[in-house]
């Protein structure tokens, strides 16, 4: 099997580099989920306790509102079509809008661990200006 010099050598600096970018994309996920939360908190401070209440102020179904604030259910966050919606809803209070904006510049500037490519085409398809961030 395997000798102890074979166990004690260091792990070639390729599989380090992979450890930290999971590292990294556990952490930016760790940090959307608790943005997420604080939009939960926002709601539930205002007033917005059902889904029915929620749904009404940021202008999405009932369903959509169950999978943002279930973040087991969720894997890439809020989608851009989501965000689209959330940023146009006329009803929502200025302190919703001011977290969802806090969201998408997070977003927009990497801190939730999403590549170049994935953050070009959520700017695109959210309809952002690309100075958005």
């Amino acid at each position: 099997m395997f000798d102890n010099q074979q166990l004690a050598q260091p792990a070639p600096a390729l599989s380090r580099a992979k450890h930290d970018a999971t590292a990294r994309r556990q952490h930016g996920k760790l940090r959307q989920a608790a943005k997420i939360r604080e939009l939960e908190k926002v709601l539930l401070t205002l007033g917005y306790k059902s889904a029915g209440q929620r749904a009404a102020v940021l202008g999405l179904k009932r369903s959509t509102i169950w999978a943002i604030f279930n973040a087991e259910h969720t894997r890439g966050g809020l989608s851009s079509n989501t965000v689209k919606q959330l940023l146009a809803a006329q009803a929502a209070p200025k302190e919703l809008i001011q977290v969802i904006e806090e969201y998408v510049r997070e977003k927009l500037s990497g801190a939730y661990g999403h590549n170049h490519s994935v953050l070009k085409r959520f700017r695109i398809r959210a309809g952002l200006p690309s100075d958005a961030n």
